[in-house]
């Protein structure tokens, strides 16, 4: 929702989508590297500390907020299936989520291929960091550069990267190289979320947006990573994290395949701006 709100936000400012997004990526970055060092400094055991902390911070801004008034007519179920029968909006769902499952597979098993190569809690945390910053990088500057294109260009482009990535993950031989891997975070994670969230909003109703933008984060953060959490654990305890990232690299590239032929399809070729 937070998203959805400064997509919308941004939009009645005039100012790209991303200078305010990567504010999130910049704290999640500051936040990886602090809670890394902690963590080596005293035991996995404390984990519980950094929860508290930011949760009690997110929780004194809260008090801080204030409500707007809202003019438009309130979503009905009915509305909703608008949403169920959009074909070009059900298919780009389920060809993103072979990129997106590969995503959230990543973030489950990152801290663990780490561990596997030799790395500790410290170096987890500073794999974050440098993607994370890799990220806040591309949402700053995507004033200058994603308007430029259809976003399914960005979209496919990002595809090709992920597929990159997680090809040469498998191949790394060390902790430091997967760490020197993750500034390729900002040109698979970051170019695909912008993108498909524009794509997301051109292809719904505006009165719909906030509803189709929940959808998308559902199946790109919920059913992607439960998919990708079941399946990729099921791959290392039976084979390896490296046999997991080949895996990945060519369902990335297979999505890559799909959301291009997506794209010249009639459905993909131009979403309408509602």
């Amino acid at each position: 929702m937070g998203d959805s709100l400064a997509q919308r936000r941004a939009h009645d400012l005039g100012v790209s989508f991303g200078t305010i997004r990567t504010w999130g990526s910049i704290g999640f970055a500051t936040s990886s590297l602090i809670v890394g060092e902690f963590l080596r400094r005293t035991d996995i055991t404390y984990m519980l500390w950094p929860y508290l902390f930011f949760g009690v911070i997110a929780l004194i801004i809260t008090f801080r907020l204030t409500d707007v008034k809202v003019e438009s007519e309130p979503v009905h179920l009915k509305d909703v299936k608008q949403l169920l029968t959009n074909t070009p909006f059900i298919l780009f769902l389920l060809f993103m989520m072979m990129l997106t499952i590969t995503h959230r597979a990543n973030d489950s098993f990152i801290g663990l291929y780490i561990d596997q190569l030799g790395g500790g809690e410290e170096l987890v945390g500073l794999s974050w960091f440098v993607s994370v910053i890799s990220e806040a990088a591309i949402f700053a500057t995507a004033g200058w550069w994603f308007r430029k294109y259809h976003p399914l260009v960005f979209v496919i482009i990002s595809g090709v990267f992920y597929s990159l990535r997680w090809f040469l993950f498998a191949a790394a031989d060390s902790p430091m190289s997967i760490i020197g891997l993750q500034f390729l975070h900002g040109l698979t994670f970051a170019v695909f979320y912008l993108a498909a969230f524009d794509y997301i909003s051109r292809l719904v109703p505006r009165l719909l947006q906030s509803t189709g933008h929940l959808v998308y984060y559902s199946v790109f953060f919920g059913i992607s990573g439960i998919i990708g959490s079941l399946v990729g654990g099921a791959v290392i305890d039976a084979f390896e994290a490296a046999t997991l990232y080949k895996g990945m690299g060519w369902l990335a590239l297979i999505g890559t395949i799909a959301l291009t032929i997506y794209h010249l399809l009639p459905w993909g070729k131009e979403a309408p701006n509602n």
